[in-house]
Order: C-alpha cells, then sequence, then structure tokens
C-alpha cells in the first residue's frame, strides 16, 4: 500500500518589527510593519505588513515568521502570521533597533549605534561572550549594566524558545511560560505537558497534546486529568459557570479525548478521586468544581455572613431627614431598608428609578450623620463610599448624585501586579458603601471587595438582574437574589414610560420576552432599519449623515453590536463623521487627535480601567520608538501611551454590547443582522438597547432580532446559593460541548495506538466503530 503525502510550501521570513498598527486586545488580532532580514519568498520592499494573532509582538525585536503571503483589496500585499518564534537580530540595523529598545532602558538609539558601529553584526555574540568588549564602548556604569542585564536575560529566553521550537507553540504561550518558570519549563514540559494547563493562561489541552506528540509521552492519568481541568476552566471561561454536573463533564472529557461517550468513564471516575486528593478540584453531590473557584465562593459567603450576623447598631431607625424626593412606594421601602439592614440590594430595569434611591440613601446618610453623637474617632462611620465596576459608570453615579464615584478597582486601590491596597488586613474607612451595576461585579472582584468592607459596614448593591451577567465567572447579583438570604427591593414603576418613551416599552416587552411587531415601526424615538451585513457601509453612511444634519452631537451617539466581530468594521465606517476634528483628516492613520477610543485593560498605574472612554488629544506616532506616544482625555485627565502601550486603546465609535454595559449614550445604533448565530440572548439585546437615553436606531434582519429576544440566556452554574443556605433553584440545562481544538494539520488526534496488546486487555473492542454496520453497507447498490 502506497501513501501519498502532499508537501505544503509555507512561506517563511525573519523581520525586526517597527510599528504597531492595530492590536485588539480581547481577539489578539494585530497589525504591525516589520524591516525584512530575510525571507524564502520573492520580496523586494524593505517593509512588511504583519497580520493575525500576534498581538504580543514587541517593537524592536526580531521574530522569524511562518504564514502566508495575502492580498487585502484596500491595504495591498500583507504577510498572514500562522507562527512566530524570537530570534537575535543579524543585521546593523536590527542590532540598533534591539538595543534601543523596551528591553533596556536606558539605552538610547545613539548609544545603540555606538556599539554596533564598534562591534559590528557580531555584537550580541561579542557581548555575551567577552565582558572586556564591554569595556571598550565608553558607556557609563549603568549603561553597561543595563546591557549586560539585557542580554543574559534575553539570552536565556532565547534558549527557552530553541528548546521548544520543535512543539509548535506559539510566542506569546512560550513567554508566558517562561516568565512564570524561567527556564525550567523547558524540563516540566518533558516531564508532564499536561500540569500546566489551568497554570498559565492560554496554555490548552491541546497545547499539551500537541507536546505529547512531539514527544512521544504517554501518560493516561496525566491526560486525562489534564482534559478533566481544562473542560472545567472551558466551562468557567466560555459560560461563567463554577461547576458541571459529573453527566455534563464525562460528556466533555470524552470529547476532549475523541472517544465515544462512556468508553473512558472507569478512568476519568478514578482520576477524578485524584485531582481530588491532589486539591485540584471539589467533589460535592453532583457537582464538580475547580477548587479556586469553590474556595472563592466560600470566602464570598463567609464575608456576607459576617457582615450581616454583625451587630446592628441602627435597628428599624427612622428616616433622619424630610426627603423632598418624589419617591414610589418601592423606592421609599428600598431607602427605608438601607437603615433597618446591613445588606440591601436594590433591583430594576431603565426607567424605575434606581439612581433617584441611591441620591436619597446618601442625603438621608448625611443628614443621620450629622445627628450623630458619635466621637471623633468614629467619623469614618458616617462616611459614604459610592463605586461601579467601569469608569463610566463611576462617572455617570457622580454625575447625577453629585458625589464622587469611584471604579471598584481604584476603590480597593488595585495595583499593576494585580494585587489590592485594601483587604481584610486594611480594610475599607466608611459606613456605607454603594455599588451601582452589580450585574457586571464576577465573583473574583466581588471576593476582594467584601473581605476589605469592615464589620460595621452597610451595603447598598443596585443593578438590573435582566442585564448581562459578568464576563467573569459568577452571577453574583442574581445569586444574592435567589438565595432570598438579603433584603431586596425590585423597583416596578417605570416612571420615563410615562413619558412616552418608546425606548422604555420595548425593553419591558424585550425582557419578558415579547416580539412586539411595533419594535420594527419607526416612532418618536425608536427606528428600524432592515439592513444586511453587506448593506452597513451605504447604511451607516446615510444614517450618520443624516444624524449630523440634525445636529446630534458626535458625543452623544454610539454604535453598539453583540460581539467583536463587526466593531472594527463599524468604527471604519463610522470615524469619518464622529471624529473629533475641525477639518478633514488623513483617516489611514491609527488613531488621530479628536478620535474616541476606548481602554481595553485595567491599568492602575494609569488610573484608567477597561471599558473607560476618551479622546486623544495628540498623537506623534512617528520617528524614533522610544519618542512616539499618544495623550487620551478620559473625562478630564490626561494620560499619556507609549507606543508599547497603545495596543491598550481601541477606537469606540462603536463596541460590544459587553463594553458598553454600564454606560449610557443619548443616541444609540444597535446592530444585529442576520449573519449572527444563535448566541445572541434575549439579555444580550435587551442589555444594548436600554444603553440609550435619547433615541435608538436598530439595524438589521427582523429576524435576527426575534431569534435573539426568543433566546432567554440560562442561568449560569454556581455554587453560591447553595453555600448561602437558600432554597435549590431549577437551572437551565445547557449542552456542555467543548469541542476538542483542532489538532495539528499535520497530525492526527492522539490517543493510543491500537495494538494487540490493547484489544486483549479489553481496553479497545476489536469492532470499535463498527456498531451500526452491516454486510449491507458493503454492497454496490445499483
Amino acid at each position: 500500500m502506497f501513501f501519498c503525502v502532499k508537501l505544503v510550501y509555507v512561506p517563511e521570513l525573519t523581520a525586526s518589527v517597527k510599528r504597531s498598527f492595530f492590536v485588539s486586545s480581547d481577539s489578539g488580532y494585530a497589525v504591525f510593519s516589520a524591516k525584512v532580514s530575510d525571507s524564502d519568498f520573492n520580496w523586494e520592499e524593505s517593509m512588511i505588513t504583519l497580520t493575525g494573532e500576534i498581538a504580543d509582538l514587541k517593537v524592536g525585536e526580531s521574530y522569524e515568521f511562518s504564514g502566508q503571503l495575502t492580498e487585502h483589496p484596500r491595504y495591498g500585499k500583507q504577510f498572514k502570521v500562522v507562527d512566530y518564534q524570537s530570534v537575535l537580530p543579524n543585521d546593523n540595523d536590527g542590532l540598533v533597533d534591539f538595543l534601543s529598545s523596551d528591553l533596556f532602558p536606558g539605552i538610547g538609539r545613539t548609544t545603540a549605534e555606538k556599539v554596533v558601529d564598534s562591534l559590528g553584526s557580531k555584537t550580541i555574540e561579542l557581548l555575551t561572550s567577552d565582558d572586556s568588549q564591554l569595556q571598550t564602548l565608553s558607556l557609563t556604569k549603568k549603561q553597561l549594566a543595563t546591557l549586560k542585564k539585557g542580554l543574559l536575560e534575553n539570552q536565556e529566553k532565547t534558549s527557552a524558545f530553541s528548546q521548544t521550537g520543535k512543539y509548535g507553540l506559539s510566542q506569546s504561550l512560550i513567554e508566558r511560560l517562561f516568565d512564570e518558570y524561567g527556564l525550567m519549563f523547558t524540563t516540566m514540559l518533558a516531564e508532564n505537558p499536561y500540569q500546566f494547563i489551568g497554570q498559565v493562561e492560554g496554555f490548552t489541552f491541546d497545547s499539551a497534546e500537541q507536546v505529547a506528540r512531539v514527544d512521544n509521552f504517554q501518560d493516561e492519568k496525566a491526560q486525562i486529568q489534564g482534559a478533566i481541568v481544562y473542560a472545567l476552566l472551558s466551562d468557567q471561561q466560555e459560560n461563567g459557570g463554577t461547576y458541571l454536573t459529573e453527566t455534563q463533564l464525562f460528556a466533555a472529557v470524552a470529547a476532549l479525548l475523541h472517544s465515544d461517550p462512556g468508553f473512558f468513564d472507569k478512568e476519568i471516575s478514578e482520576n477524578l478521586q485524584l485531582l481530588k486528593t491532589k486539591k485540584r478540584i471539589v467533589l460535592i453531590d453532583d457537582r464538580i468544581s475547580l477548587v479556586e473557584s469553590y474556595n472563592l465562593e466560600r470566602a464570598v459567603v463567609k464575608d456576607l455572613k459576617r457582615l450581616i450576623s454583625f451587630p446592628e447598631a441602627k435597628d428599624k431607625q427612622p428616616l433622619a431627614a424630610k426627603t423632598d424626593a418624589a419617591l414610589d412606594k418601592d423606592q421609599l421601602a428600598a431607602v427605608k431598608s438601607v437603615f433597618q439592614n446591613r445588606i440591601t440590594i436594590l433591583t430594576g430595569g431603565p426607567g424605575t428609578g434606581k439612581t433617584t434611591v441611591i441620591k436619597e440613601v446618601i442625603h438621608q446618610w448625611h443628614a443621620a450623620a450629622s445627628k450623630s453623637q458619635e466621637n471623633d474617632e468614629e467619623d469614618h462611620k458616617k462616611t459614604v463610599l459610592l463605586a461601579a465596576p467601569t469608569g463610566r459608570a463611576a462617572a455617570r453615579i457622580t454625575e447625577v448624585t453629585g458625589k464622587e464615584a469611584v471604579t471598584i478597582h481604584r476603590l480597593l486601590g488595585a495595583t499593576a501586579d494585580g494585587y489590592f491596597d485594601f483587604d481584610e488586613s486594611n480594610q475599607l474607612q466608611a459606613g456605607l458603601i454603594v455599588v451601582d451595576e452589580m450585574s457586571m461585579v464576577d465573583l473574583a472582584l466581588f471576593q476582594h471587595f467584601l473581605c476589605a468592607v469592615p464589620n460595621h459596614c452597610t451595603l447598598l448593591l443596585v443593578g438590573d438582574k435582566d442585564q448581562l451577567a459578568s464576563v467573569g465567572a459568577g452571577q453574583i447579583l442574581n445569586d444574592l437574589i435567589l438565595s432570598e438570604k438579603f433584603a431586596t427591593v425590585q423597583l416596578q414603576t417605570n416612571h420615563r414610560q410615562t413619558k412616552g418613551s418608546g425606548i422604555d416599552l420595548l425593553s419591558q416587552d424585550m425582557k419578558q420576552g415579547i416580539v412586539n411587531p411595533a419594535m420594527f415601526q419607526n416612532s418618536k424615538d425608536v427606528s428600524f432599519f432592515a439592513l444586511e451585513e453587506y448593506q452597513l457601509d451605504r447604511g451607516i453612511n446615510r444614517i450618520l449623515s443624516a444624524a449630523m444634519r440634525f445636529g446630534i452631537k458626535k458625543e452623544d451617539l454610539q454604535i453598539i453590536t453583540p460581539t467583536n466581530r463587526l466593531v472594527d468594521l463599524l468604527n471604519q465606517l463610522a470615524r469619518p463623521f464622529l471624529i473629533d476634528s475641525d477639518g478633514q483628516v488623513d483617516l489611514s492613520a491609527d488613531f488621530l487627535p479628536g478620535d474616541r477610543v476606548m481602554q481595553q485593560e485595567n491599568d492602575p498605574e494609569k488610573g484608567v480601567n477597561n471599558g473607560d472612554i476618551g479622546y486623544v488629544t495628540a498623537a506623534h506616532l512617528q520617528g524614533p520608538v522610544r519618542s512616539r506616544f499618544l495623550s487620551v482625555d478620559f473625562l478630564g485627565s490626561l494620560v499619556t501611551y507609549k507606543e508599547n502601550e497603545i495596543k491598550q486603546l481601541r477606537l469606540s465609535y462603536a463596541s460590544t454590547v459587553h463594553k458598553s454595559q454600564g454606560s449610557e449614550f443619548k443616541n444609540v445604533i444597535f446592530v444585529l443582522t442576520s449573519t449572527f448565530n444563535n448566541f445572541v440572548t434575549r439579555n444580550l439585546v435587551y442589555t444594548g438597547v436600554t444603553r440609550a437615553e435619547k433615541s435608538l436606531i436598530m439595524i438589521g434582519s427582523q429576524a435576527a432580532f426575534t431569534d435573539a429576544i426568543n433566546n432567554p440566556t440560562p442561568l449560569r452554574q454556581t455554587n453560591l446559593v447553595s453555600l448561602l443556605g437558600g432554597k435549590k433553584t431549577l437551572v437551565a440545562q445547557k449542552e456542555t460541548n467543548i469541542e476538542a481544538e483542532p489538532a495539528a494539520p499535520t497530525a492526527a488526534p492522539r490517543l493510543f495506538t491500537l495494538s494487540k496488546q490493547l484489544i486483549d486487555s479489553g481496553r479497545i473492542d476489536p469492532m470499535i466503530g463498527m456498531a451500526d454496520i452491516t454486510p449491507r453497507d458493503f454492497l454496490q447498490n445499483d
């Protein structure tokens, strides 16, 4: 028997990264320009554009890339990167860029040029092998120390890349492994690649399988344990739950092992017990959780019980001041609850007056504090702190209450290394803490917050339980309500409806799963345009042109869509209309003065958080790498970004529903075309449309909107309600279908090699895969 093997040519090139054009921290997709030093295909230009999931590339460093040449209709030829690994530069220009990069702080381009001019193309080799070479360069002691340290560190990293290149792991993943374990990770990979699952971000079950195939690593226990951990981790990241049932887990592991359901059930059960012994998982009844998430839930319960069990000094205290606000009975009940309970939960849809309650609670608290006879040492108990998950949400509270509100991260004193200044040993000094937009708060953040709350403190937790749950694991707001252990007030009356708000009538219908035909008919503040994705170019242009003619302010209009897939396109379509510029500008640049941008990650050192929106005030992206920067105004706070930090930003004329949650915009264009898959749920659309205050324009397919409204989001599978001692709640059982990641193109899915020993031992049925086949299947049909 002969096998025909098709050899596929994969273009390769070596280049040093010069400039970042676009980086998405969500998807990892990025566009860079690089200077080519070598390639195995015909490329006559000095520069090349790189695209792909390459967000971790560093400007100034050199890499070996593999991928394919593509032709973009607008931007011309580009190199789509499939894989890459770090290399040391071998030409003088590349060496200068390398030595003047951020790897060597304090070494400018002039100094780097002096070093390379002196030592030539063997600069790295000479510097790392012979210390005496450093003494001939006429550099300061600090510069000499910086060069030596940077070269030694990079030499070790380069060694790690060369040792692990055979596995086909991505550059960014190898860097994370190196940062976490140093050069030791190469030995650990050979010992057991599955041990990194759940320990290193981005190290998946497929990553471990790739290493195992290359090293011919065959350890069934390690493989199955890795599959169990990865199945639990994947569900937590994708669905937000904190446990899987036994049935769900067994099905997910079987899918990862490419086996028939039930085939490995005995082995999975045995390895579950081993993982429990190793304290990697927790088994409670039919629920299986990762120990880290289970411990977070237990810590939340412990702190909640600590707070509500602390002696209540203000039990049934009447309101301290006459209220000037026109409160309905539910609003008044909520205000009173804050003075009668240690923890109060306030929920309600848009327009029901949650903010009015917050304002009145603050008013009453300060009135009570002014009458208090407590001594000066207890003045902190009179303090009110206001917080929200995002900067935009915090700014909105400040705007409507007149009291300063901050993000939860800033409230807790988040640091760049992931720690918090305030915790159980250094708690916040306040008598009342109000947290808005609680539906966005995930399990990990809530646990950090609670441990910093002092015993005597009162909490008011506010949010819309029908909005999207948090991006991270957990469904804190819903679980606290479902537990029935905390005073909860739901606001029912929509005060905006009396003013004829079509947006609020629409949101009420959506929340109840009602597809009202009126939503597809234009009204005073709601419009619908039937457009498909290929028509967006013309449609967005016409709508924005009309909006500008009608005098809508640029900053008051926001485009929202369910996922990142359309955000980049919508940003480019909207940018010519919404950029805050007096005259015509060259829109080919990544960022320009006047651009509206959004922060994509928390950066405590800069004081900005994921989701914050600002405007570019200055953009200097030409010239030497070290002199390039961007300045952004975030609500009056000016933040400067070096070029290697600009990837934290993204144009924000359009954003996803998740990124817009916690914000309100006067005018919203919501895009939902028929090309979206059925993952779009009622909560997603409800959250998107309720960002609009004044007007809402819906663009897309009636069928897509109808399907979404008819697709409710099931409750997440979490342990919090049961740990709080609440009643068992019916949770919509979702089909857990964790598909095995695609194997490398040249390798078949790896399990075991079919052998006589495995058949004789009963481990593999010799008739495997033949269960539904009969002799008739082998007969040729007429």
